[in-house]
This record gives C-alpha cells, sequence and structure tokens, in this order.
C-alpha cells in the first residue's frame, strides 16, 4: 500500500478454500500434501490467488509435504533467513535474496494483518467465504502502477463463464479494470493483445502473470484484450 502498510493473512489449517484446476474445495491443512500428489507447485499459487482476489506469484512451502489440522490460525509473522534458504520454492536464488532484503528493511509496524476471516460453516466442514473477503479487502492488494494507467480490458473465454469470472475477479484484485467478459469457441493459445501505439505496464503485467504470449494489434474500443485459451483449463472451477 502507498502507505508503506504490507498485510498478511494466516489461515486456519482446517479452513477449506477454493482450489481451482477441477479440484473444487479442499482443506488448506492438506494443501501441501495435493501439490506433491499432483506434481504441480501452481496449485499453490491458483489456491491462494483465488482465496485473496489477487495474483500470488511467488510462494515458499516446506520441503517435505506435510498435513496440518486444526481451526486456530498460527501466526508466522517474520520469515527468517533460513526459511529463505531452505524452504521449496517458484522463485530464483537470486530472487530469495531479494525478497529477503525487502523482508529486513522493514519494521514490525510496517506489517498489519488482516483478521476475522469469513467463513461459512456446514457441519463439521468451514468453508473461505472469498466473495465477501474479495468484497471487504477490494483494493487493500492493488498495484497502483496498474490502477493509474486504467487500461480497459476484455476477457475472452472458450469453456465456462465461471472460470472467467474467478480471473476476472484476481485480475481486478491487481488493480486492472476488466471491462467486458465475452465467449469465442476454440481458442487454444494464450495471448494478450495490445492495441496499436501503446505500451501498458497493465499488458506486461498480464504477459507475466499468465504467461501468455504477447500481440500488438487494432483492439478499439479496448486497450487490451485477453484470450484466455489454454490457461482457462487450468484455473477452471
Amino acid at each position: 500500500m502507498n502507505d508503506g502498510t504490507n498485510y498478511f493473512i494466516s489461515f486456519p489449517a482446517d479452513v477449506k478454500i477454493l482450489v481451482p484446476g477441477g479440484f473444487g474445495y479442499y482443506r488448506l491443512g492438506g494443501l501441501g500434501k495435493l501439490v506433491a500428489l499432483g506434481n504441480s507447485q501452481e496449485i499453490f499459487k491458483r489456491a491462494f490467488s483465488s482465496a485473496t482476489g489477487s495474483f500470488v506469484d511467488s510462494y515458499f512451502y516446506p520441503a517435505k509435504s506435510q498435513v496440518f489440522f486444526g481451526e486456530e490460525k498460527k501466526v508466522v509473522f517474520y520469515p527468517s533467513p533460513t526459511d529463505f534458504l531452505l524452504l521449496n520454492t517458484n522463485v530464483s536464488l537470486i530472487d530469495r535474496f531479494y525478497i529477503l532484503s525487502l523482508f529486513l528493511t522493514k519494521q514490525k509496524n510496517n506489517f498489519k494483518q488482516i483478521t476475522n476471516l469469513p467463513v461459512n460453516k456446514d457441519g463439521e466442514d468451514i468453508f473461505f467465504d472469498e466473495k465477501k473477503f474479495y468484497d471487504d479487502q477490494l483494493g487493500f492488494f492493488y498495484q497502483e502502477s496498474l490502477r493509474r494507467e486504467k487500461a480497459a480490458v476484455q476477457l475472452i473465454y472458450s469453456i465456462k463463464e465461471e472460470n472467467a469470472l474467478l480471473l476476472s475477479k484476481i485480475i481486478e484484485g491487481q488493480g486492472i479494470r476488466v471491462v467486458d467478459i465475452t465467449y469465442k469457441p476454440g481458442i487454444k493459445q494464450c495471448t494478450v493483445y495490445e492495441n496499436n501505439g501503446m505500451e501498458l505496464g497493465t499488458t506486461e503485467s498480464l504477459v507475466n502473470i499468465l504467461e501468455c504470449r504477447k500481440k500488438k494489434m487494432k483492439t478499439n474500443p479496448y486497450d487490451i484484450i485477453l484470450e484466455l485459451g489454454s490457461r482457462e483449463k487450468e484455473w477452471s472451477l
């Protein structure tokens, strides 16, 4: 945030969160085991991006998959240098040290915990309420540079509208405006089309986050057209 505050969230192990990719709601304490069984670290990114309504592009997790239990939230306020060096992660060694340096330059009063996470109970099951959390915390994770660009994005999907709505929510959580969602069958490759004559940070952000190719073309009346292609299946509900 512009005020220098960094927000963090601690989830209870027994809460179930929505895991895109066809997994439905899955108990958070068993997510590491699911990642190990599926042999895909990307499950972490999709699960926590869906839960927080913003793209989670870097993550650290124990090398040995463990299953955790309990409703109480264990608050991990400040990761140690050992965590950055020994935990599994999707970032490079250089980025490990860079992220560590960011933490070392922060004071405790630069951090604020988001508490009172919204949940719904169904018998013994506890479900995280993504919609209420998103409505309550909208703007907390904006990238101000993207917000200032005010680029208008059209999102095109080929499978199911619910998938597009999920990704639209996450994209908007970054501070990017999705002004239209349209169905178009048969799209195979994820492509970000940027209007001729424009050089937008929003375009680069979408390309990097979704790992899509970038092309130039006339996109009026939009600044950017995002065709999800194969990425939609990975984020399917």
